[in-house]
């Protein structure tokens, strides 16, 4: 003979069917939202390439005694060269690391370097 009334069983699967319909409904988005959201997206990429298409054209970023400092980023690092007079020269700076083993530890050694380039006219010299 059943009781009357809710069982355990039955009140568990009410609520985890409750459960389930409220997620559902909750991850449904508004078409609206989802153009709006796409929209931003786009114009983040395009603001972001933007950026990246500035950085690669050189632009003078200081000025001292007579010298101009430019400043451009063809890749992973920034490229700065200097401007005096009709002299021109391009200062690279990196680093390089390597890993050294000692036992059962390693740690990362790193080396800076740095590449000057002057460039005079052919009729200064």
């Amino acid at each position: 003979m059943r009781q009357k009334g809710i069982t355990l069983i039955e009140t568990l699967l009410v609520v985890a069917l409750t459960v389930v319909v409220f997620l559902v409904g909750s991850c449904v988005m508004d078409p609206e939202r989802v153009a709006q959201r796409a929209a931003e997206e786009a114009a983040e990429k395009k603001a972001v390439e933007a950026r990246r298409q500035a950085e690669l054209k050189p632009r003078k970023i200081s000025e001292a005694d007579g010298c101009e400092v430019w400043a451009f980023n063809p890749g992973q690092r920034w490229q700065y060269f200097t401007r005096c007079g009709s002299k021109t020269e391009t200062k690279t700076t990196w680093e390089e690391c390597r890993t050294v083993t000692s036992g059962k530890t390693s740690r990362t050694e790193c080396t800076p370097h740095s590449a000057t380039v002057t460039n005079e006219p052919k009729d200064a010299q």
